[in-house]
């Protein structure tokens, strides 16, 4: 691959210019990359049909059942803006610990999910409370954050040493839904339960 340089002027709304040099790389090798995409409803024959929550992400004893598909760890999941398109509070919690599940031990989650899930939800204070919930419930460290304004961008990774869900015995402030908030300017209903 070969990197190119590339320069952006711009100018703000107070007139100033800005000037930015960036690298971009193009005809990247991806030889080393296996990719599984994956979508509910596949209109692409590069993208396998299937529901990321039926994915297996247990080991099963029962020998005699050879249908059962092989559990595949992954070094990066992409998760963007697919967890506000889950139905139900329990399964996007189902969804984000078994994103967790199936990462390698130091692999990486992208997450991205509109600003409007967690600034106008009935059951969510802040943002702030939706990171506690990836970091103290499900397990992931930060590693980046960004906020736009309408999206919510996060690169999550699980801990080198893998282990399961970061939640402490007894803990169950993810547990239910519990309206915090009320009043017209609080419309969604996006929260996420952990069982």
């Amino acid at each position: 691959s070969k990197p190119i340089d590339t320069t952006q002027t711009i100018t703000d709304s107070d007139e100033k210019t800005t000037t930015t040099t960036a690298t971009q790389y193009i005809n990247i090798p991806t030889t080393n990359l296996t990719v599984r995409a994956i979508d509910l409803h596949s209109s692409h024959p590069s993208i396998e049909q299937s529901d990321f929550l039926t994915l297996p992400t247990t080991t099963t004893n029962n020998s005699n059942n050879s249908s059962t598909p092989p559990i595949q760890f992954y070094d990066a999941i992409v998760c963007s803006m697919v967890l506000n398109c889950v139905p139900t509070p329990t399964s996007r919690g189902t969804m984000l610990t078994n994103i967790h599940t199936l990462l390698h031990p130091g692999g990486l989650c992208f997450l991205v999910v509109p600003l409007l899930c967690l600034t106008q939800s009935k059951y969510l204070m802040n943002a702030r409370e939706f990171e506690d919930l990836l970091t103290k419930g499900v397990g992931f460290e930060v590693e980046r954050k960004k906020v736009t304004p309408k999206l919510a961008f996060w690169v999550l990774r699980k801990g080198r040493e893998g282990g399961g869900s970061g939640r402490k015995a007894g803990t169950n402030r993810w547990g239910e839904v519990t309206v915090r908030n009320r009043g017209k300017k609080y419309r969604n209903e996006f929260c996420v339960v952990l069982t």
